[in-house]
């Protein structure tokens, strides 16, 4: 059985996050990503808009 010298381990030094460099790819799809969620959650409160408006009109069209 070996055992291991904890002296022996190296260690690592924590990064600042101040200096950590951005990958580009990441951040374009990171953007990408956001314009698409706000796009939908728009939709998403349009349709529920409309969908209470034909409630109160008595034209619900889904069931359930």
């Amino acid at each position: 059985m070996t055992e291991v010298n904890p002296e022996s381990v190296p260690v690592t030094k924590p990064t600042d996050p101040s200096k950590k460099i951005k990958d580009p790819r990441r951040v374009e799809a990171g953007k990408r990503l956001a314009k698409i969620s706000q796009q939908a959650k728009a939709a998403k409160k349009a349709k529920a808009e409309e969908n209470l408006k034909a409630e109160v009109r008595g034209e619900c069209t889904n069931e359930g």
